[in-house]
């Protein structure tokens, strides 16, 4: 992410903030002229800074947001944005009653290929819409952070906000762990939406390697987002079967360019910070994706009940005040 933010001239960057003295002799000779300091509140001393990227456990998410708001600073912080509903809305009051830029870093909804799908989507170009399956792999880590919900369903929870534009009216999330591990490893959710899409999600760590695909299943066609395809991450095809059928089609694997996501991920925050109005009406929906997070948290620790959100929890957190 340094690397990406120095070599992207859309900002100057300034310091480096963390707390350990190691971590700061190893940045400080790959970016002469930046200062790296052990507290963000030196930071957010100096008026020039006007942004604050949040790159931290997410225990420190809410801590660290909070205090770059306070001090008037736009901040951009890794997902999840916390692990509290409670600690989220209190950020995007704050956020949106001093009208400055909140925005977590949901990777995949900048590839250029999920602009495309919802088009699809919007078009009727793939009939009526009745299911969506993801499955996600990541490295398994040891963690007192968070699991496998946390830690990866972020991702997609963030691309069915875009493309269905809605909070889940149903999150339902069983549980597998690994043994000497804190917390799950794996984890299967079933997500109920207003319209009666129904969404699935088969996240682990350490299961799927490193595989990232959504399969979208219309009354026509289905579409299939595989994000290890690089610019090529999309494809469309008739639709022959049921969806378990189709999940035993082969997918293309021709050659395709890299996306740089980092560097659309964080032009996109800078842009929203210029105030570009377009950039951030294409945002997913922190609060949604907060809201379906802490509906599986709730599901996992009542052994894979469902929890249902009432419509009404659509509404914004309110300003302070």
């Amino acid at each position: 992410m340094l690397a990406c933010l120095a070599g992207l001239g859309e900002a100057r960057l300034r310091y480096v903030c963390d707390t350990s003295p190691d971590a700061r002799r190893a940045v400080a000779p790959l970016y002469p002229g930046v200062r790296c300091v052990p507290s963000l509140e030196l930071a957010l001393d100096d008026p020039e800074v006007q942004a604050v990227l949040v790159l931290t456990p997410p225990s420190t998410h809410a801590a660290l947001a909070m205090a770059a708001l306070e001090r008037g600073r736009h901040a951009f912080v890794e997902k999840p944005l916390t692990l509290q509903l409670g600690e989220a809305a209190r950020l995007l009051a704050l956020a949106r009653h001093r009208r400055l830029v909140l925005a977590t870093g949901h990777l995949l909804t900048h590839h250029p290929a999920l602009a495309e799908l919802h088009a699809l989507l919007q078009a009727g170009e793939l009939g009526s819409l009745e299911q969506l399956l993801a499955f996600r792999g990541g490295a398994l880590r040891a963690t007192r952070d968070c699991g496998a919900w946390w830690t990866l369903a972020p991702h997609d929870l963030s691309l069915l906000d875009g493309l269905l534009g809605s909070a889940p009216s149903s999150v339902l999330v069983a549980s597998d762990r690994t043994p000497g591990l804190p917390l799950e490893t794996r984890v299967h959710a079933t997500l109920g939406y207003p319209s009666a899409v129904k969404a699935t999600l088969d996240l682990a760590q350490g299961g799927l390697g490193q595989r990232r695909r959504l399969f979208v299943l219309g009354s026509r066609k289905l579409a299939v987002f595989d994000a290890e395809l690089g610019s090529r991450a999309l494809s469309v095809r008739p639709r022959r079967g049921p969806l378990a059928e189709e999940l035993a089609q082969p997918l293309p694997a021709s050659p395709a360019e890299p996306v740089d996501l980092l560097a659309l991920e964080l032009r996109h925050f800078f842009a929203c910070v210029r105030g570009d109005a377009q950039a951030a009406a294409l945002s997913p929906d922190p609060w949604r994706v907060m809201q379906a997070l802490d509906a599986g948290e709730r599901s996992l620790r009542g052994a894979g009940l469902e929890v249902r959100l009432a419509p009404a929890s659509e509404v914004r957190p309110s300003p302070p005040g």
